[in-house]
């Protein structure tokens, strides 16, 4: 029901009063504590959510439920996928949840890049044709033999109707497509803000689905007369991505909203996106056919609270400013070598100060910081060097949006790269510095990059560097102008449009 606080002091009472002498209160116990660290997931309680895990990890070492809970917990913490893997990994010979494995093995690939890109779209597929249930032989498939109506019907399902990445990159070609189709919307989340609303105001119907099964979504999917279907959950909604396949709409397509790499299913009739986002040569990692949008697959809407662009920086007075605006998760492995490596060589070069600025409420965090101070390799010493690593939390999106306008330049995670964070950034006028890989995920900053108008030798790492070349840095204007596609929503609505209702493409044989 969402009813965080009375859910944590009765699993509190719990955890104090119980005793824990037979199997059933050790059972009674480890529940209360998986519940107690559920109810503190908020901003301010992770660190009491692992605390919680960590005592009941100590006392039972090999629960799967406890491990993989602390493990999910310590990703979103601290982006430690090491000692995720090792947790996962001793509970595994008795764990009930081979899935949740699958799943993690995903998932450590897309954010680490531990894998080939077509060892990464085989493990997806593979786990698609296990996990995800195909289509039953007695389900009939949706058929064109309604009467058709005066307007399409065009369903779009996602857990993130919301002020998230789904609205902000999407909201603005909705508004057109709305003129041409009734929008028949599935909430599959349970947060509601005005940006909720904003998605109310253009539905036709609206559905709040969360709880569902997969069956019965799919059912209702199935009955709700749509011509076309946008799947905007992917890889963040399982429920609806176990929906999806059974093809409840004649025709379903991919779009934002976990969207970090192909589905591994084949009853999609395209997976939208644009020619910088997935190169030609990128279409055998992906299951669907690739729909492109020849001016780009999204658009992006600055939220009414968006800060103004800053000037630009005085690099006499002031050191310059790059800054990570990622997730701790995106921080893996090999992007924090890179980090190290190129703090080092910019320090032996004994250039001017530059400050390296790790920007994000979760960044508040002693630990996080103490971890990533380790994985950069600084001591005392490291500190007083040319290179000033610091954190910035803000709380809030106004205030995010704000200490990102104060930076220099973006230095991009990789392999999973920013998102609508990239856009926000160029949209204050501040440049991204990315690393353009295979997959869809890995593709985002440069993507954004070069619809704001920016060179390709302009945007790499390879080429920049996370440190040098402070000529590409803010100017002072916003880089996304009235002329950038990434502001043209009523283009992106006609190609929809022209997709949505147009011959529908080839399928592509199974992988």
């Amino acid at each position: 029901m969402g009813e965080n606080q009375p859910a944590l002091f009765w699993a509190q009472c719990v955890i104090q009063a119980q005793p824990v002498d037979t199997p059933t209160d050790l059972a009674q116990w480890l529940y209360a504590h998986l519940l107690a660290a559920r109810a503190s997931l908020t901003p301010v309680g992770t660190g009491a959510a692992i605390e919680l895990l960590t005592a009941a990890y100590q006392r039972c070492p090999s629960n799967p439920q406890i491990n993989k809970c602390l493990a999910t917990n310590l990703i979103s913490q601290f982006g430690d996928w090491s000692t995720a893997r090792q947790l996962l990994d001793q509970a595994k010979a008795a764990s009930t949840l081979p899935r949740e494995h699958a799943l993690f093995d995903i998932q450590s690939q897309i954010y680490n890049g531990t894998a080939r890109p077509e060892t990464l779209t085989q493990a997806i597929v593979d786990y698609s044709r296990q996990y995800l249930q195909p289509l039953s032989a007695n389900q009939p498939r949706p058929t064109s033999n309604q009467q058709p109506a005066a307007r399409k019907r065009l369903g779009l399902a996602s857990p993130l109707l919301s002020a998230s990445p789904v609205y902000f990159l999407c909201i603005g070609a909705l508004r057109h497509l709305a003129q041409d189709f009734d929008l028949v919307f599935f909430h599959t989340g349970k947060v509601q803000d005005w940006a909720t609303a904003e998605f109310r105001s253009l539905a036709s119907d609206w559905h709040e689905v969360s709880g569902l099964t997969a069956a019965a979504l799919a059912n209702l999917i199935r009955h709700s007369q749509l011509q076309v279907l946008l799947d905007m959950g992917g890889w963040m909604d399982l429920t609806l991505l176990q929906a999806m396949a059974q093809c409840p709409a004649q025709r379903q397509y991919k779009w934002v909203g976990g969207q970090s790499a192909t589905t591994g299913l084949n009853g999609y009739s395209g997976y939208i996106t644009d020619c910088h986002q997935s190169p030609p040569e990128t279409a055998a990692l992906y299951t669907e056919p690739l729909a492109f949008m020849p001016d780009g697959y999204v658009t992006y809407t600055a939220p009414p609270y968006m800060p103004a662009v800053r000037c630009a920086t005085d690099g006499n007075s002031t050191p310059f400013t790059a800054g990570i605006v990622a997730h701790p998760k995106k921080l893996s492995a090999v992007f924090m070598r890179y980090l190290r490596g190129q703090i080092r060589a910019y320090a032996s070069a004994s250039k001017q100060p530059v400050n390296l600025c790790f920007v994000g409420w979760r960044f508040a965090d002693a630990l996080l910081q103490q971890r990533i101070n380790q994985m950069l390799g600084l001591n005392a010493q490291a500190q007083r060097g040319p290179v000033q690593v610091m954190y910035r939390a803000g709380h809030g999106h106004t205030q995010q949006l704000e200490l990102v306008a104060a930076l220099d330049w973006v230095v991009d995670t990789f392999p999973y790269s920013a998102g609508v964070t990239a856009l926000e950034a160029l949209a204050l006028g501040v440049p991204i510095r990315t690393h353009a890989g295979a997959h869809f995920s890995e593709r985002h900053g440069y993507s954004h990059a070069r619809f704001a108008g920016m060179q390709h030798e302009d945007t790499l790492l390879i080429h920049l560097g996370a440190l040098g070349s402070v000529s590409h840095r803010r100017q002072g204007q916003t880089m996304l102008g009235s002329d950038c596609a990434r502001l043209d929503h009523v283009s992106l609505a006609k190609s929809l449009s022209q997709l949505l209702t147009g011959p529908p493409m080839p399928r592509k044989q199974a992988l």
